[in-house]
């Protein structure tokens, strides 16, 4: 996590080939969670980890339509 980010070509390469981002507070990503292509947290452990329990635990039809929504954008 970092505690101060621009945007990040990570995220664009990430959206490119369909993965789903995850996105920091301090991170200029703000439109991600609205776009249906990621998630995003705090800077704080507590909250990383509970968003990557989300995104590890999409099933199916949420994990193909936030890839899907990805490589779209």
């Amino acid at each position: 996590a970092s505690h101060s980010e621009g945007f990040s070509m990570v995220v664009l390469e990430s959206l490119a080939v369909g993965l789903p981002v995850l996105v920091s507070e301090a991170a200029d990503a703000i439109g991600v969670e609205a776009a249906g292509v990621g998630l995003r947290c705090t800077v704080e452990a507590h909250s990383i980890a509970a968003q990557l329990r989300v995104v590890a635990n999409l099933q199916g039809p949420e994990w193909f339509r936030m890839r899907d929504s990805a490589r779209a954008v």
